[in-house]
């Protein structure tokens, strides 16, 4: 589930010199709050004749840059059992062919398997129109059952659980302490704001690592990686929390660093 973030959030440890190394992927643009988008394909799933095309509206994609990843699956309607035909796919946006393959079912046995995916940027999520399949059978039978994920009806128990997808591109911010370096004592807990500047509401992903070390004055590399206690608040509520290492520990045992991933 993703959360919203924002420059609220408190970090809140014990002891030593304690840094934070972090990332923010914001995600920005009138989009779903979710970064992974499931795709749906109008009409779906459909029957295509052979010697004929057909064009469908893909639908979920939003106008904002990100990626496009397609599983596409049908079944041949033939008297021959397992036969595997290929068929021409295009994406579309608009009138703008994007991608082209010609492939076989994701089921089949056979490559290339119908897969497409296509980086989407600020210039063409900006661009008119739909974004759109075109599929044409040139071969000698027809085919049934062709979508972009497998449907609750479908009973073939040689398609898997496949599904297609939009994720959105993110834009990279780099938070800080409010007062850099911090100092912690001995068997204290301190709670120190992380800035995050130019920070939106919109979903995002914050990936925290930590870093200290201790007072070790007459031998500062050796059994100075104490650990410690790591939560991140937000609004007074713990939404992550977790006890560990400084990355940099490099004592044995010393295996659980702290490294977090906030959605």
């Amino acid at each position: 589930m993703s959360r919203e973030i924002s420059s609220g959030y408190l970090i809140n440890t014990t002891k030593t010199i304690f840094v934070i190394l972090a990332a923010l992927c914001v995600f920005t643009g009138a989009a779903a709050a979710a970064d992974k988008v499931k795709l749906t394909l109008q009409d779906a799933p459909l029957i295509i004749l052979k010697d004929s095309s057909v064009t469908k509206k893909i639908n979920g994609i939003p106008n904002v840059a990100g990626s496009i990843s397609l599983k596409i699956k049908w079944h041949v309607l033939s008297f021959i059992p397992n036969t595997f035909n290929k068929l021409k796919v295009e994406l579309l946006h608009g009138s703008r062919v994007l991608a082209t393959k010609e492939c076989y079912s994701v089921h089949s046995e056979k490559t290339p398997k119908c897969t497409v995916t296509k980086a989407i940027d600020d210039t063409e999520a900006n661009a008119s129109g739909d974004y759109k399949l075109r599929v044409t059978n040139n071969n000698n039978d027809d085919v049934n059952g062709f979508n972009i994920l497998k449907e609750i009806t479908d009973i073939n128990p040689m398609v898997t659980n496949i599904e297609s997808t939009f994720e959105r591109d993110c834009n990279i911010e780099y938070p800080s302490l409010r007062g850099n370096n911090i100092t912690i004592t001995g068997l204290s807990t301190v709670e120190i704001k992380l800035h995050i500047p130019g920070l939106t509401k919109e979903g995002g992903e914050l990936h925290i690592k930590a870093k200290w070390h201790g007072f070790m004055y007459f031998a500062p590399n050796i059994t100075s990686f104490y650990p410690l206690k790591v939560e991140v608040l937000y609004n007074g509520s713990v939404v992550k929390s977790d006890a560990g290492y400084s990355i940099h520990a490099n004592e044995k045992g010393m295996t659980n660093k702290i490294d977090m991933i906030i959605k």
